[in-house]
């Protein structure tokens, strides 16, 4: 089935009115299902359980379409998510192949991570650009989207833009950014424009401003699409396994873990280092985000001023997640010699 029998909400955790209402119905094990911002509330949950000497198991299934947890190969939903964005991009493309000039504007989810925008282009390939949050880009410019919009579609008669929704992060020029207050969602996170509507109106007017051009902008934003169907093979089977997994772990008596495929095994991980990893996003220099460029063709879309800038930015960005994983690494051999020295310590 799509959809969810659950529910589904932003912001609104009431950590200490949950735990009285799971003490009330004896409740042992609770099973939470959501991505890195259910994580962290899972995190709170068992710090307050601790904290009250309550005995309830507390296992997380990661599920989130834009596969922005940390550390597992990817989570419930991302792999249906990325064959429906795949179709979507298709009718893109249909659009702007069929009219004079054309262009297919599609936005897809993403708020920090673009992966679903990475994979469905690699997976269609009728894409010519692809915006996301981890790779800089301007607007303007010779070098900017404008511009190459408009010698794509002059070069071969058609142009289709693949855009995550929070793409506008990854715009290096500060004043080209149209969010222009920090107003907020329940979950705390910034209520970013809806960067689908400003592209859908700006392209079609900057290029019949400074070009004397055109073109003939076919818009789809599938949100709703991507989120609401069931789910495919591949992710109805990765479910089954870490639903057996997540009650195998409460049943043998761990708490504050969740549950994710990581190297192809299926595996327990602390909800602690998920949240201390941070959000999962795409590595500018890693080999599948070159593969998508490589395939759709798609150039630099930096000027000169701002080149040094944008590889400012990715080198910090890598830096910054390498000393995390680097700190997770160190914590986790920590455990493992405390394990051991343990180990040794006890007599049998």
């Amino acid at each position: 089935m799509g959809g969810t029998i659950l529910g589904s909400s932003r912001g609104g955790f009431d950590g200490e009115k949950i735990m009285a209402e799971l003490l009330a119905k004896g409740v042992s094990q609770v099973y939470v299902v959501g991505g890195d911002g259910t994580h962290r509330g899972i995190h709170a949950l068992c710090e307050l359980a601790q904290k009250k000497g309550v005995k309830i198991a507390f296992a997380g299934v990661p599920k989130t379409i834009d596969n922005d947890i940390p550390l597992i190969d990817s989570s419930f939903g991302f792999a249906t998510s990325c064959e429906v964005a795949a179709e979507q991009i298709q009718a893109a493309y249909i659009e702007a192949t069929g009219v004079i000039n054309g262009v297919g504007l599609i936005k897809l989810m993403g708020r920090d991570s673009g992966y679903i925008a990475m994979k469905a282009s690699l997976a269609h390939q009728g894409a010519d650009f692809c915006l996301v949050p981890e790779n800089p880009f301007e607007l303007h410019g010779a070098n900017g989207l404008y511009a190459q919009i408009y010698e794509k579609v002059k070069s071969q008669g058609h142009a289709v833009v693949v855009v995550a929704e929070g793409a506008e992060t990854g715009l290096i020029n500060p004043e080209e950014r149209f969010t222009k207050n920090a107003d907020k969602d329940g979950s705390g996170n910034v209520k970013l424009q809806d960067i689908g509507l400003v592209l859908k109106e700006k392209i079609v007017s900057v290029i019949k401003e400074k070009y004397g051009f055109t073109v003939n902008l076919k818009y789809l934003d599938p949100t709703y699409l991507i989120r609401s169907p069931p789910a495919n093979a591949a992710d109805t089977v990765m479910c089954a396994k870490l639903a057996q997994n997540a009650v195998h772990g409460a049943m043998a008596g761990f708490t504050a873990f969740s549950t994710g495929v990581v190297r192809n095994a299926t595996s327990y991980i602390p909800i602690k280092t998920i949240n201390q990893a941070g959000v999962n996003k795409i590595s500018v220099y890693d080999r599948m985000f070159q593969r998508l460029l490589s395939s759709i063709k798609q150039q630099p879309m930096i000027n000169p001023e701002f080149a040094e800038k944008a590889l400012e930015r990715i080198r910090h960005d890598e830096e910054e997640s390498a000393k995390k994983f680097e700190a997770i690494r160190e914590r986790i051999a920590q455990e493992d010699r405390e394990r051991e020295d343990l180990t040794r310590s006890m007599k049998f």
